[in-house]
């Protein structure tokens, strides 16, 4: 599972912006996919917020 075309959509919901993100190899193979993968994005945001 490589979610849809490897790709995330952010969308901010102030600015009404949206953008996509390719996902690369590398995570899915680190994070086993589904709820690595998800663990995998809510550990990025916080470090970089």
């Amino acid at each position: 599972m490589k979610g849809f075309f490897n790709k995330i959509l952010r969308i901010n919901l102030t600015t009404k912006i949206f953008k996509e993100e390719p996902i690369p190899d590398s995570v899915f193979e680190t994070y086993m996919e589904g709820n690595g993968l998800g663990i995998n994005f809510i550990i990025k945001e916080n470090l970089l917020a």
